[in-house]
């Protein structure tokens, strides 16, 4: 299998490279289909787990046409056998970034640019690479993905680095996901820039893993050991925040079953009567 990406490199993937391919596609297909506040975070355990020893970034971000970053709307990162305190250095070291150094404001989604940190950036000093503390970037890859139409500077940066170096198939590995994983994206976390207040908070997410599988307000109070109240608010808040109008229209969403925008009809009834039936 060949790789071309916009380094004007071909790369041959090799056997290991195709079972970590699969493997990530497996991780990519079980992200969540809304947009939760550790998103991010389990693409990063993802990518870390493609090579020993490795660290990952995943980060959603507004760019400049000349690469200077706008805004960060998420960072994840992941560390094998990393604690709290390493992680969140790693993660104030991502949100200090000032710059991606590449312009993606001509760019729409689909355009991928993947390779080694020293490749893509040649002799110009990669401000990314102050994340991966003592890393040489000849040991990095790097894969940025375009998101939305051109002008928008939005995009998916992935960037995996280990001291012991990665595999030479990983940056065909990086492009080939990156297009599933932009899809991924857009339908969790939508096609524009969103505050992370309307992001789905960890107890949310625990509610709405909950209603899924069918339970009710009581059921679920009773097993979380919370008050059918605190509940309820929690559902009132997956309401607002994924713009469903009932149960049914709340838990396809969940599922990745409606795209941002989109409603399921109900038989003469109006989006009101759905949600007081809700």
């Amino acid at each position: 299998m060949q790789i071309d990406t916009s380094a004007n490199q071909t790369l041959v993937m090799a056997p290991e490279g195709l079972d970590c391919l699969v493997t990530l596609v497996e991780h990519v297909c079980t992200l969540p289909a809304v947009a939760t506040l550790d998103w991010c975070d389990r693409a990063a355990a993802a990518f870390a787990a493609t090579t020993p020893g490795a660290t990952a970034v995943v980060m959603l971000a507004m760019t400049n046409a000349d690469g200077t970053l706008r805004a960060i709307e998420s960072i994840g990162v992941a560390k094998h056998g990393a604690g709290e305190a390493e992680l969140g250095d790693l993660r104030a070291r991502g949100e200090r970034l000032t710059t991606l150094g590449l312009d993606l404001t001509t760019e729409r989604t689909g355009h991928v640019i993947a390779g080694t940190v020293s490749r893509i950036y040649g002799e110009h000093v990669a401000p990314i690479m102050g994340m991966l503390d003592g890393i040489s970037p000849n040991n990095a890859v790097i894969g940025v993905n375009a998101l939305g139409e051109p002008g928008n500077g939005r995009c998916v940066c992935v960037l995996i680095g280990a001291p012991g170096g990665v595999s030479e198939w990983l940056s065909g590995v990086v492009a080939s996901i990156l297009p599933s994983l932009s899809r991924k994206i857009l339908v969790a976390i939508g096609a524009s820039s969103t505050a992370r207040s309307s992001w789905i908070s960890p107890r949310e997410q625990l509610v709405l893993e909950q209603l899924i599988l069918g339970k009710s307000v009581k059921q679920i109070a009773d097993d979380l050991g919370r008050s059918p109240h605190t509940v309820h608010d929690h559902v009132k808040a997956l309401h607002r925040k994924l713009n469903a109008s009932s149960r049914g229209e709340l838990v396809a969403r969940a599922l990745g079953h409606l795209i941002e925008g989109t409603r399921i009809r109900h038989g003469g009834g109006s989006h009101e009567d759905s949600r007081k039936a809700a």
